[in-house]
């Protein structure tokens, strides 16, 4: 289910944002309506879509079948939190424990508002509930892009309590 996608926002969209998003989504119609909202937002740049938490890993380690992909790890991942197999949470906790990908900024995903759903993915840069209104799905979407895109991350992560 690779596939990249170059995004190009609308023409009068005041400088846009121009960062490679991996996009981590086992369902066909919400990969489609995350892309249709991350260009609907204005959104230019690169998109690269795995329909599963263990490529997605695969993807940001550069191994298996993503050995060949271009160096670097993109700007953002949009993690569905709900999978099959490897899910959101275990993906993200792959992440966080990872010293090579740690800093990697990661947007959970998901229909599920529970508070239980919620605590278990704090680890995250974002966690964005699906709204039902594609107009407000698109606005959501835009707002944690830009702001994860441009906050600042600490020049080191904290250690451990010493």
């Amino acid at each position: 289910m690779t596939a990249p996608l170059d995004l190009k926002g609308p023409p009068s969209a005041p400088a846009p944002l121009r960062p490679h998003i991996l996009l981590v989504d086992d369902n066909e119609l919400d990969v489609e309506l995350t892309l249709l909202a991350l260009t609907g937002c204005g959104l230019r740049g690169h998109v690269s879509t795995v329909g599963d938490g263990q490529e997605a890993l695969d993807f940001l380690r550069g191994v298996g079948r993503h050995a060949g992909r271009p160096p670097g790890l993109p700007a953002l991942v949009l993690l569905d939190l709900k999978m099959l197999g490897l899910d959101g949470e275990d993906v993200l906790r792959a992440i966080r424990d990872d010293p090579a990908l740690r800093r990697t900024r990661v947007a959970m995903l998901t229909t599920s508002g529970r508070p239980e759903d919620r605590a278990c993915c704090g680890a995250a840069d974002a966690y964005l509930v699906k709204p039902l209104d594609p107009a407000e799905f698109v606005r959501q979407v835009g707002e944690v892009v830009s702001m994860i895109l441009t906050a600042r991350r600490p020049a080191q992560e904290p250690g451990p309590p010493g």
